[in-house]
Order: C-alpha cells, then structure tokens, then sequence
C-alpha cells in the first residue's frame, strides 16, 4: 500500500473501494482484518468487480485434485501464505483499487493505493494463479 501524494499523476478517474474491520476477539495473531468490498455499487449503479475481466478458470476442481492424488505414491502439496500480498499490480491499475484510511479517528483521512493483488477483486484469483504459472514456466 503506499500514499497517493500528487493527484496529477492520475490520468483516470480512481476507484476507491469501500472496506471494513471483521474483528475475532478469539484469534492469536490478526484481531482485526480489514475486508475489501470490489462489489459494491456506485452511484452509477456498478462497481469495480462489474467492470473487471476475471479471466479463465486456471484452478482444478477439488474432486479432480482428489483423483490425481491416487495415481502416485509420492504426492507434493503446498500452501503459499498471504499470496495476494506477494503479487504486485501495474501502476498504471493501481489507481483503480484505492482507499481512506486513518489510524484513529482524530487523524485527518488520507488517500492510498493499493499495490498487491487484493482479496475481493474479481480478478485476484486469476491473476494469482497465473502468476504462479507464468513463473513455473520461467524458472523451469
């Protein structure tokens, strides 16, 4: 996430996507996490998952995960923590997933972009599985 600090350099007109706080007063480690909402409407009656391509569905279904599994005796599995976070966007897309943000409520509301991949956006999942395909072919 970073600080927008000239309006100038944007030659769109931004998005900013309205978000939450889900709290678990239970949880050890992340007590508040903040919830991304891409598919709320604006006043022109879309909203930024209305307006995104999603791209193709790259990811196997789980009963067809399941089958592979039973071919071979060795079977490899992993999970990448955070990914989204890991995968960041073109500047020229950053403008569309904006935020305000302040850290309590007697700071003065600031505007930021976000830079990563976000939870919420229509298009993330492709966007994350490509990526990981794209550099399985590159590092091969």
């Amino acid at each position: 996430m970073e600080r927008v600090t000239d309006q100038a350099d944007c030659d769109i007109t931004p998005y900013y996507i309205p978000h939450h706080c889900v709290v678990k007063k239970n949880a050890t480690t992340t007590k508040c996490r903040v919830v991304f909402v891409a598919s709320c409407k604006t006043t022109y009656g879309r909203s930024l998952n209305d307006n995104l391509l999603i791209g193709q569905k790259l990811h196997q279904d789980v009963p067809e995960v399941l089958f592979r599994f039973r071919l071979n005796k060795i079977v490899f599995i992993a999970d990448i923590k955070m990914m989204y976070r890991y995968i960041n966007l073109r500047l020229r897309d950053r403008d569309f997933q904006r935020i305000l943000w302040r850290n309590s409520i007697s700071d003065p509301i600031e505007e930021y972009r976000l830079c990563t991949v976000t939870f919420g956006v229509a298009s993330s999942p492709f966007l994350a599985l490509r990526t990981l395909r794209q550099l399985a072919l590159d590092e091969a």
